[in-house]
Formats: C-alpha cells, structure tokens, sequence
C-alpha cells in the first residue's frame, strides 16, 4: 500500500486534504498548503491539540472524525488528478478508513515525512528552494525554531515547518516565505508504522543540515545506537552536492560519523570542545544567558537570549555557524540571535497560580531533555520546583524507566500522571502504575501519583504554593493542559 515512489503532478493538485491535522508535523504543512493557495481541510480527532488555535486563527476547517464521506465530499466535482491527501502515521496511517478510500478513489496520497520532503524543494510552490534540515535526537525543534526566527529576522523571508505550534516571536510554526531558503525540522521517526517504517528524514534532500546529536530513542523502530547511527549516515548521504553539515563535536557519536564520510559537502563542527565555532564563557544567572563564541581560534563575539538553558545556549551555536557562512556579519547573527523568544512547549511561560508560582510547560519527554529542562529552570528563575511528569509511550517507559526516576532528583516535589499510551504501543509495552511509580518512590522524598490530568491539578490547587514556587509540566503527550487547569 505505501506510494512511495509514485510522483506526484504539482501542476494539476488543486484541493489537499490532512488526515490527522491536528499533529505538530502536520499542522505547519497545512499552513503552508493554505498560503500557496491549495484548498485545504482537515481531519481529527475531537479531543483539544495545542494546534487547535492555529488553525482556527488560519480558518482551515477541521472535521471530527474519520467518515469516508467527509474526504468524498471534500473533493467533489474535480478530477482525481486534482486532489491530494498527506496523512499522519498516527490513527491509521495508510488503514485509515479516509486514507484508504482515497487510494480505492485513485487519488494520491503521502505521508507527513514524504510530504515534508517535496514541500522544502519548492517543487509544489512551483519555485526553487534551498533546505535547510535541522536533526538530531535533542534540542531540534529549538534549533529550527531559532532558525526560521533569525533568517526572518534577517530579511530573509524563509519558508519553514517546525514541530510545534506557535514560535515567539513570528507566530505560526509553519510559513510559505518568498525567499529561497526553507527550514524543516527532521523527525528520525518512520513515516508510516506499519506500510511504510522509512524514517521520515530521509525524504528530505537538503543544501544544509544541522545534526545537534545523536541518543537512543524510539525503541519500537530502532533497535540500538547502531541502527540510529546507520540512519544518520543514510541522511547525509542523501544531501545536495555541495552542501553544508553543521555537526556537534561535543557528541562522540558524530565525530565516528564524520570521520567516515566521503561526501562532496563541507562539514562544519561546533561545541564546547575544539570546533570551527567553540562556545565559551557561558554565563547563566536569575534572568540572563551570556555566552561567547570562537570562530577557527579566533574571538567572533559575545551573545545574548532570552530564554533560559545552558543548552540553549549551546543549540544557538549552530545557528550562529549557519548565519556566518550565509555571510551574515557578527552585528546582524547577534541581533538576530537575541530577537528569538522559545517557541510553544518548549520551557514557554504558561501563567502564574492563583497563590503566585510560575507555570513553565515543556515538551521534553526523554531522561537526557528532562534533566536539561529542570537544570535550566532551576538556574534562570531560582526557585523551587513542582514538577508534574507525564511519561510517553509505555515502551520508552519501559525502557528508560530507571533513567526516568534518575531525572527529578533536583526538583522539590514530583506529581506523576499515568502513562500516555501511543498506538504503536503493544500489549507487551504495558506496565502497571505500581511498577511505574516504585522507582520514583525509592528516589524520592515526596511523590504524587495522580490519577488524571484533573485530579493532578486539583492537588497542585488544595497546595497553595507562593511565588517562590515554580510548577513544570512536562510531558510529549497532554500534561501541558494542568499548567491550563491551575493558571490564574
């Protein structure tokens, strides 16, 4: 069932429709399909997604459900060489009931990484864009966040697809810019779960990648460290002639990488340690990041953000690198730099409590984001921290679940909420919330094991805690609403 080879004729694709538009990956595509002048709607489930005002704001209608007769109807009355429709690898993938009427209808389909890759060529704009990808386990969706603010910043226009809902300060995570460049975050996970396991990067051909670093994730696709590193090599060959690699020197990993490439590209490093941009001075305090960068031994400058993180500050290096050899001087990648503001669940500012304690919500959902999340929260608003934690899916639980209970050790209170179950999740992933809850237990002096979102919030409410509190939602799947629930 997967179409991965057949072509698609831009020329003629008039009506494009999203199954599953709600996700973070396919809303931006939406946006972008929508100010290039496709008509565009939507299917999803009812429950509430942070994209929701995104793409109410950007009136696409978005229909509840799955019924076959809501795609039928959508494209009516037009040839089928002049519809498309890209679906998510979630709620189906390909055995959606709409994806596979559309197939039985011989209207052609893709997946959310298939319809990636073709958008950051232009080919469907009916332009020549150059891409530029931004990877890596951690601090991707930062990175090409950063990325399309700075550019737009610059003058430049980008177009961009980012993995979240909103970016302070542009607004929408997706955008049809005028310029040549387009910024797409690249997600390592596969494209379809069952017909189509490519990772969705691979479709992407980019002039310039940013790889930040390289960790086991996603146990249920890869099997070890090898088989992610495999996939990182099958990237970079996959890119332009002639392109840019932005590589970590910091992550082992990639320097085994690129000690073994033979590629016509010119690869870049940066990092703490010897690099062509060396991060140095890193000065965090209550309300400030500080942080200087050396280009080939030679002083470059000194820079500033307005968001917290001692890795933040570390992920600005690449953009930095990218900026310079887009022959952009110091004053304009400094200025450019300090206009970005976080993006949506990335340590974003949700409120205050009604008792006066800050409620900062984030997306990491691996040990390794955990702990830079609370280690940076920590230092920025010095104060002591609540965290509520929402593991997601029961096979990374299942398989991170000792470094998961090594995580909070630096946080005052830890509320857990029960496992968010993804469909790719097996009956042989699950675990009991006794056995999820032990190990947090033994660590931990003080643990609330709360039994939905509303009965987390309801605790954090009969808690009254002051403004020398700050409360952490954390979480891929939906902990950001408790940070709703209590907020002023």
């Amino acid at each position: 069932m997967n179409n991965t080879k057949e072509k698609i004729d831009w020329e003629n694709i008039k009506k494009v429709f999203f199954v599953g538009i709600k996700g973070v990956g396919m809303m931006p595509l939406s946006l972008i399909a929508n100010e290039y002048g496709y008509e565009v709607e939507g299917s999803d489930i009812a429950e509430e997604f942070i994209t929701d005002e995104v793409l109410i704001e950007n009136k696409i209608k978005v229909h509840e459900g799955f019924e076959e007769n809501i795609v039928m109807k959508f494209f009516e009355g037009l040839d089928v060489k002049n519809y498309l429709v890209i679906t998510t690898g979630a709620h189906g993938g390909y055995n959606n009931p709409q994806v596979r009427k559309a197939k039985d209808m011989g209207i052609k389909y893709l997946n959310q990484g298939q319809a990636l890759g073709f958008f950051m060529t232009g080919v469907p704009f009916h332009k020549k864009t150059k891409g530029i990808t931004v990877t890596g386990s951690h601090g991707k969706t930062t990175i090409s966040a950063m990325c399309a603010v700075v550019l737009s910043e610059l003058g430049l226009d980008p177009s961009y697809s980012v993995g979240t809902s909103r970016i302070m300060p542009l607004g929408p995570s997706g955008h049809l810019g005028n310029g040549e460049l387009f910024v797409a975050e690249g997600d390592e996970y596969v494209g379809e779960p069952v017909f189509d396991k490519t990772p969705k990067i691979l479709y992407q051909h980019p002039d310039y990648a940013i790889i930040n670093n390289i960790d086991f994730d996603h146990p249920d696709i890869y099997k070890d460290m090898e088989d992610v590193k495999n996939v990182m090599k099958q990237f970079i060959m996959g890119m332009n002639e002639g392109g840019k690699l932005f590589l970590n020197a910091d992550d082992s990993e990639l320097m085994n990488i690129k000690n073994q490439l033979e590629r016509n590209i010119e690869i870049i490093t940066y990092g703490e340690v010897e690099s062509d941009f060396r991060i140095i001075n890193i000065q965090e305090s209550v309300g400030s990041l500080d942080f200087s960068v050396v280009k080939n031994g030679n002083y470059y400058g000194e820079f500033s953000l307005q968001i917290p993180g001692i890795h933040n500050a570390k992920n600005a290096v690449p953009v930095i690198a990218l900026l310079d050899s887009l022959g952009k001087s110091y004053q304009e990648v400094k200025k450019a730099i300090f206009s970005y503001k976080g993006s949506k669940r990335r340590m974003e500012k949700v409120g205050t409590t009604s008792g006066g304690a800050l409620i900062i919500d984030d997306y990491g959902h691996h040990p390794v984001e955990i702990r830079s999340t609370i280690d940076a929260v920590k230092n920025f608003y010095n104060k002591k921290i609540v965290c509520v934690f929402q593991s997601h899916t029961y096979s990374r639980t299942r398989n991170f679940l000792d470094d998961f209970s090594n995580s909070f050790s630096e946080v005052d209170e830890l509320v857990l909420l029960p496992i968010f179950k993804s469909a790719r999740d097996t009956e042989s992933d699950i675990i009991s919330d006794e056995d999820f809850l032990s190990p947090f237990n033994d660590k931990l002096d003080k643990v609330f094991m709360a039994k939905s979102i509303e009965d987390a919030a309801s605790y954090i409410k009969s808690q009254s805690y002051g403004s020398d509190f700050l409360v952490l939602t954390i979480g891929a799947g939906d902990v950001y609403k408790v940070g709703y629930e209590i907020k002023l």
